[in-house]
């Protein structure tokens, strides 16, 4: 398996557990706006490697989740700002520029210090 991005957890905003119940999750570096603070996961380190394709595989912690749609944006927005949004719903199509959909499945709790990354083959 090759890493085509990772980053550690700083911080998790008060609200994501409740995003994390409609499979959304957003990730977002230390430089979030105000409004979106408390829905986020803080990061500091972005390393992106390569372009994020369907068929790569997340990994939050040890939970794997296959990619099944990435957004014309999404790999950008990621590398400049470190935001993204995952929706966990097992699109296709990428519904929003800025948003990497991944199957299906419910996230597992995200705390300080849990690795985020992606990884490919």
């Amino acid at each position: 398996m090759r890493t085509v991005y990772s980053t550690i957890a700083t911080g998790v905003g008060n609200l994501v557990s409740e995003l994390m119940k409609d499979k959304i999750l957003i990730l977002f570096k230390d430089n979030a706006p105000d409004a979106l603070f408390d829905y986020c996961v803080f990061h500091n380190e972005n390393s992106l490697k390569d372009n994020i394709v369907s068929g790569d595989i997340l990994i939050i912690g040890n939970e794997e989740y296959i990619i099944t749609a990435v957004g014309k944006d999404a790999v950008e927005n990621l590398d400049n700002l470190g935001h993204v949004t995952f929706k966990f719903d097992g699109n296709n199509e990428a519904k929003l520029p800025g948003t990497i959909h991944v199957e299906d499945k419910m996230i597992k709790d995200i705390n300080v210090g849990t690795e985020i990354k992606i990884v490919r083959g």
